[in-house]
């Protein structure tokens, strides 16, 4: 039981100097950023947005690519949900601070991308 707990603590001080470190907080900030300012723009735009809009660009073209402008909401939530389990699979992995910083990397660049192709969406509509 007293294992247990050691190695508890153990992981948890390894989270807290992994977050200690300035450049966690930037990329987890930077992600943040991209995730609010998503949402901020899709709660801005979306009475003036038509009734489809292109979204699922990976479908055939034509109708099957259309969607409501509430399914822009995917956008920022898989950002979320990106950012929650890499942060997950962080706790467990403080320790190797290059795989730790590479998910935050990733988290970053998705919600980076998907702020891009919100943009992308808006422009060509609008």
């Amino acid at each position: 039981m007293t294992n247990i707990f050691t190695t508890i603590f153990v992981q948890l001080s390894e989270l807290g100097n992994f977050w200690q470190k300035k450049y966690s907080r930037q990329l987890f900030l930077l992600s943040l950023t991209f995730i609010l300012v998503q949402s901020v723009l899709i709660f801005i735009y979306l009475d003036k947005l038509p009734p489809e809009l292109p979204l699922f660009y990976s479908r055939p073209w034509g109708k099957d690519q259309l969607a409501s402008p509430r399914y822009l909401f995917l956008l920022p939530a898989t950002s979320v949900a990106i950012l929650f389990i890499n942060l997950f699979f962080i706790t467990f992995l403080a320790k190797l601070t290059l795989l730790s910083v590479s998910l935050l990397i990733s988290s970053s660049l998705y919600s980076f991308l998907s702020f891009y192709a919100l943009l992308k969406i808006i422009n060509l509509v609008s």
